[in-house]
C-alpha cells in the first residue's frame, strides 16, 4: 500500500514539474537575414531591371498615344470623318493593347510576381530549412519573425537567431559548391580519353562546320538581295511621288483661286497614302481630275469677270445719271427731290447687293456639292488603294515565309 502512494505521488510532482517548465522562444529579423543573402541580392537585382525594362516599354506607348491623340486634335479640322474614324479606332486599339500589357506584367497573375516567386521561393526554402534545423538542435518551442506583423514591443538580443540562420545558410551554401566541383572534376575525368578524335571524327566535324559556313553564307547572299530589290523599289516610287509633287505645285503656281487652295490642302493629305502604290491608270485619272478642276476654275474666273464687267456698269450708269441731274438744275434741288434720287440708287445698290450675295451663295453650293462627289471618289479610290497594298503585303508575307521554310 505504501509503494502504491509513493508512486501516484512520484507521479503527481513530476506532472506537475512539467507543467511548470518554462516554454523556450526565439525570434529572426527575416529582412536583415534576405539582405545578407547574397542569392537573394541577386534575385532581388534581375527582378529590377525586368520591372524597369517594362516600365519603360509601356512609357513609350503611353507617349506613341499621346502623340497620337495631339495629332488628330490638330488636323481634326482638315480630316474626313472616315479618317477621324480610323484614327480614333487606331487610337482606342493602342489604349486597349496598353492595357492589357500592364496587366500581363502587373496584374494579379502577372510576370512580375511569377517571376518573383520563381526566383525568391527557393532562397525562402533555404531560410525555413535553416530555421527548422537550429529549432530542433536547440529545442526552441516558437520562433517569431520581427519584420512581420507581429508587434515585439521588447526583444532581448540574446533570443535572435538571425546569425545563427545565416552561419546555417553559408554551410549549406558552401557544401553545395564542394559537391559542384567534385561533380565536376569527376565529369571531366570522364570525358578527358575521348578528347582525342579520330581522323574520320575530324573530317565530319571540318564537313559540317562547312556546311553551316555555306548556309549562313547563302541566307546573307539572299538577305543582300532583297534588301536591294526593296532599295530599288522605294527609289522608284520616291521618283513617281516626286514627280506628282512637282505636277501639283506647277497647277498650284498657275491657279490661285479659292478653289484651288482646298484642293491641293485635300490632295496633300491623300499623296501620302497614294503615292506609294501609284499605277498607270490612276495618273490617267488624277490627270483627268485636275483638267476637271481647271475647267471648273476657268468658268468661276469668267463668272467673276461678267459679275465685274456688270458692277462697273451700273455704276457708271448712276454717275451719268448724277452728271445730267447736275447739269439740268443749275438751281439747288428741293429737299425732297434728292432724298429720291438717294432712294433710288440706294434701292438699286441694296437689288444689286442681293443679287450677287444669291449668286455667291448659288456657287458655294454648287462648289460643295462637287467637292463632296470628289471627295467620295478619292476615298474609294483610296480605299482599292489600300486593299491593293494590303494584298500584296500578305503575297510578300506569304513569299517570306515560303522562303524561311525552304531547308536550309
Amino acid at each position: 500500500m505504501k509503494k502504491i502512494f509513493l508512486l501516484v505521488a512520484l507521479l503527481f510532482t513530476i506532472s506537475f514539474s512539467w507543467s511548470q517548465r518554462s516554454q523556450t522562444i526565439a525570434y529572426i529579423d527575416m529582412e536583415y537575414i534576405l539582405e545578407n543573402v547574397p542569392e537573394y541580392l541577386e534575385a532581388q537585382n534581375t527582378l529590377e531591371a525586368k520591372i524597369l525594362k517594362w516600365r519603360k516599354k509601356l512609357d513609350v506607348q503611353a507617349r506613341h498615344i499621346e502623340v497620337l491623340k495631339t495629332d488628330l486634335a490638330n488636323e481634326k479640322a482638315i480630316l474626313t470623318k472616315d479618317l477621324i474614324e480610323e484614327k480614333e479606332e487606331e487610337i482606342t486599339l493602342k489604349q486597349e493593347e496598353l492595357r492589357r500589357l500592364e496587366s500581363l506584367y502587373f496584374g494579379p497573375n502577372g510576370d512580375m510576381f511569377s517571376i518573383r516567386k520563381r526566383l525568391v521561393k527557393p532562397i525562402q526554402d533555404k531560410v525555413y530549412t535553416a530555421i527548422q534545423t537550429i529549432s530542433k538542435r536547440k529545442k526552441y518551442d516558437f520562433v517569431f519573425d520581427k519584420s512581420s506583423d507581429l508587434v515585439m514591443l521588447y526583444s532581448n538580443k540574446k533570443y535572435d537567431i538571425s546569425e545563427l540562420v545565416l552561419a546555417d545558410i553559408d554551410r549549406s551554401r558552401s557544401i553545395a559548391l564542394k559537391e559542384k566541383q567534385r561533380e565536376e572534376r569527376n565529369n571531366s575525368k570522364k570525358s578527358s580519353p575521348k578528347k582525342d578524335l579520330t581522323a574520320n571524327q575530324k573530317e565530319i566535324n571540318r564537313k559540317k562546320e562547312e556546311a553551316k559556313a555555306k548556309k549562313i553564307r547563302d541566307v546573307e547572299a539572299r538577305k543582300k538581295q532583297i534588301a536591294e530589290k526593296r532599295a530599288l523599289i522605294l527609289k522608284q516610287r520616291e521618283e513617281k511621288r516626286q514627280e506628282m509633287l512637282n505636277k501639283k505645285a506647277a497647277l498650284r503656281n498657275k491657279t490661285k483661286t479659292p478653289l484651288a487652295k482646298e484642293e491641293t490642302t485635300i490632295t496633300q493629305e491623300e499623296t501620302a497614302t497614294k503615292v506609294k502604290s501609284v499605277t498607270s491608270e490612276d495618273k490617267n485619272e488624277k490627270e483627268a481630275e485636275i483638267n476637271e478642276i481647271q475647267i471648273k476654275k476657268k468658268e468661276i474666273e469668267e463668272k467673276k469677270e461678267e459679275l465685274l464687267k456688270q458692277r462697273e456698269q451700273k455704276k457708271q450708269a448712276l454717275l451719268e445719271e448724277k452728271n445730267a441731274l447736275r447739269k439740268k438744275e443749275k438751281v439747288p434741288l428741293p429737299s425732297a427731290e434728292p432724298t429720291t434720287i438717294q432712294e433710288d440708287v440706294n434701292s438699286i445698290k441694296e437689288d444689286a447687293r442681293a443679287k450677287k450675295i444669291a449668286e455667291a451663295e448659288a456657287k458655294k453650293k454648287e462648289i460643295a456639292e462637287k467637292r463632296e462627289i470628289l471627295l467620295k471618289q478619292r476615298a474609294e479610290k483610296r480605299k482599292l488603294l489600300l486593299a491593293k497594298k494590303e494584298a500584296l503585303r500578305k503575297k510578300k508575307e506569304e513569299e517570306l515565309k515560303k522562303r524561311n521554310q525552304e531547308p536550309e
